[in-house]
């Protein structure tokens, strides 16, 4: 199983990790993501600093901070993370990859309410069959520039190469439509961009043939 690390792919800020500072509060903003690895059933986080050593288990490829429990994440502290996949629910793990710096910053005033914004923002794109079997993938999406009639929709694989591109059209500020894969992509998992004027808008599509 090759090794995996925090998101490090430029271009998708929704989901980028390395070197980045993070509040300690459980909501979507604050999660970090690692690359995904295909067949992976579990992932472990591991935190260091100069107080010590302690990892993080869960059954998918990110992590949301604000945990109950002990240990924390303490304000000002910068933290060495690595990520290891695991296919067989934790048995045995990957060999440790690359290490990634996270900055914990105090929490914000409003920082709730960031939060709810994020989640809308996520939620506006919705794609369909997820996880899909590589033939077809329906979008849809509100556009709420009056101006613009059409958006790009690009697809990525983790490494960041554009696998597919296409110019989707727009009806009414809505775009409903089903996107031809043709069977190009392979197993695994991908980043589908949405560019409409200076909105940009990112989700994340298994294809499982």
């Amino acid at each position: 199983m090759p090794p995996t690390k925090l998101f490090d792919v430029p271009g998708f800020p929704q989901f980028y990790s390395c070197g980045v500072t993070r509040q300690f509060v459980n909501n979507t903003a604050n999660r970090i993501y690692a690359r995904p690895v295909s067949g992976a059933n579990k992932y472990k986080f591991t935190f260091s600093s100069g107080e010590g050593t302690f990892s993080r288990v869960t059954n998918y490829y990110y992590v949301n901070l604000g945990w109950s429990g002990l240990p924390t994440l303490t304000v000002s502290a910068t933290y060495e993370v690595t990520v290891q996949a695991s296919m067989n629910n934790g048995a045995s793990y990957c060999v440790v990859g690359d290490v990634c710096l996270v900055t914990i910053v105090p929490t914000a005033i409003g920082g709730s309410q960031n939060a709810a914004l994020d989640n809308n923002g996520t939620a506006a794109l919705n794609l369909w069959p997820n996880p899909n079997n590589g033939d077809v993938l329906n979008m849809s999406l509100h556009i709420t520039d009056p101006f613009i009639s059409t958006v790009s929709m690009d697809i990525f694989d983790l490494s960041g190469k554009r696998m597919i591109a296409r110019t989707v059209a727009i009806q009414d500020g809505l775009i409903n439509t089903t996107i031809d894969l043709n069977g190009d992509l392979a197993d695994g998992m991908y980043v589908v961009k949405v560019t409409a004027g200076d909105e940009v808008f990112t989700q994340r599509v298994v294809i499982q043939k």
